[in-house]
């Protein structure tokens, strides 16, 4: 049972095996707690705890699973993301200015501080997409792929708002052939899903998809950032995970 945030829960679910053996439990206490507004588990700790003590209410949740080339593997239970959104968490890891603005509860201005210069200098790429159906597209001028799980991640978007953590499927939000300025409008709308319809914002469903991009680019799991890579596939664990909601 964590305490935390979206690292803490992306690192306990990378640490666990017979995931169908196990029940999860949270206490939010991050920045973002994505994770919790997902699975409609309560940010205010006082009643995270009563729930969990009831332990009356559960569900299964789909366990994202990242595959790189050289077999190495990677669980996410919020997202995992190619390209831009990528690059931001990739830089946030690394900025000296998210850990002492935490402290007063500003850590997402770092965020969007990071998100505005990374718009500006980030250099779109192409891409071929293969689902698990065995359909193929090439896609270019990407900024980015979002492979969600569930409906939010950086700190309260609503990327994809019909995504489920139950059903079995990814619901991908590929932003491509999009201007730079429709980008910087879109994305602050995706807290309450004003985004959906914007030109160059495009959604997919699928169970499992194989992605191979022109050139390496920044992946993350969760929020954590994993490196550059130009090849992946993300799916799921065949093992549904319990968790107390």
């Amino acid at each position: 049972m964590p305490v935390g945030g979206d690292g803490s829960i992306n690192e306990v679910l990378n640490g666990l095996t017979n995931l169908d053996t196990v029940t999860l439990g949270l206490i939010p206490a991050g920045s973002g707690n994505d994770f919790a507004a997902g699975m409609q588990i309560s940010k205010d700790p006082e009643e995270a705890v009563r729930s969990l003590l009831d332990g009356n209410r559960s569900v299964l949740m789909d366990v994202g699973l990242l595959t790189y080339n050289d077999g190495t593997q990677r669980h996410f239970g919020i997202s995992a993301g190619f390209g831009f959104d990528a690059a931001v968490c990739q830089e946030a890891f690394t900025s000296p200015l998210k850990a002492a603005l935490n402290r007063f509860g500003l850590g997402k201005a770092v965020y969007s501080a990071i998100a505005v210069k990374q718009i500006a200098f980030c250099k779109p790429f192409d891409a071929t997409l293969e689902t698990d159906s065995g359909e193929i597209q090439t896609i270019r001028d990407i900024f980015f792929i979002a492979f969600m799980n569930q409906k939010f991640e950086g700190g309260g978007l609503m990327m994809t708002p019909d995504a489920r953590p139950d059903d079995g499927l990814l619901d991908l939000l590929v932003c491509a052939g999009i201007t730079r300025p429709t980008l910087v409008k879109a994305l602050p709308s995706a807290r309450h899903g004003g985004h959906v319809g914007v030109r160059g914002l495009h959604f997919i469903k699928a169970r499992s998809v194989d992605i191979h991009a022109s050139c390496p680019r920044a992946v993350h799991t969760d929020g954590e950032p994993l490196g550059m890579h130009d090849s992946l596939r993300v799916g799921f664990e065949n093992q549904k995970l319990r968790v107390l909601i």
